[in-house]
């Protein structure tokens, strides 16, 4: 399935192999305003202005590619996966928890040639297919140091885009399965 990538233009990554145990529901399928959280991250990468998207942990979805060692982390998860994407390959990555990223936040991540990540966060990142430094330790704090990430600044519009679910209650909404629990923003 990699072989089948384009190797040029922008990719999304979306990491979605996690075991969702806070969660206690896969976050995929979770209902985000008129779709599903999965969907609603798709379409924000298309918007940002990715050439494809891809699903990585998912193998049983459209354009989903397996982990090589599922539950095992992010970080072995996108070596594998850079690694075997091609050199010089540009991915902009997101975790499927982060719903209040922004197209304008995610634009310029699609933009640069180098590992790029905005100051004082993770999420969301640039990482480039290939030759792949792997860091020091099993963090991605450690693998964007070990690959140099530029940092951008944080625009002032981004208040709360940063913010992940991690918990039924982080979501904006009763989710049906907890329907007589008060969910908390």
């Amino acid at each position: 399935m990699l072989s089948s990538l384009p190797h040029s233009g922008c990719l999304g990554v979306i990491l979605a192999g996690g075991a969702s145990r806070r969660m206690g529901h896969d976050k995929a399928t979770l209902p985000w305003g008129n779709s599903t959280l999965l969907d609603h991250m798709r379409a924000l990468l298309f918007k940002a202005g990715v050439d494809r998207v891809v699903i990585l942990g998912k193998p049983d979805v459209e354009d989903g590619v397996a982990d090589e060692t599922p539950f095992s982390g992010p970080v072995p998860a996108l070596l594998s996966y850079l690694r075997a994407a091609g050199a010089g390959q540009r991915h902009v990555v997101v975790p499927i928890d982060m719903p209040y990223l922004s197209p304008a936040l995610l634009a310029p991540l699609a933009s640069v040639t180098h590992w790029t990540r905005y100051d004082g966060y993770v999420f969301p990142f640039t990482a480039i297919g290939g030759e792949i430094v792997s860091g020091s330790g099993p963090r991605l704090r450690d693998l964007l140091s070990a690959n140099k990430a530029t940092l951008l600044t944080v625009p002032a519009f981004a208040d709360r885009a940063f913010r992940n679910l991690n918990h039924l209650g982080d979501l904006p909404y009763s989710h049906p399965a907890h329907a007589n629990e008060r969910c908390c923003q």
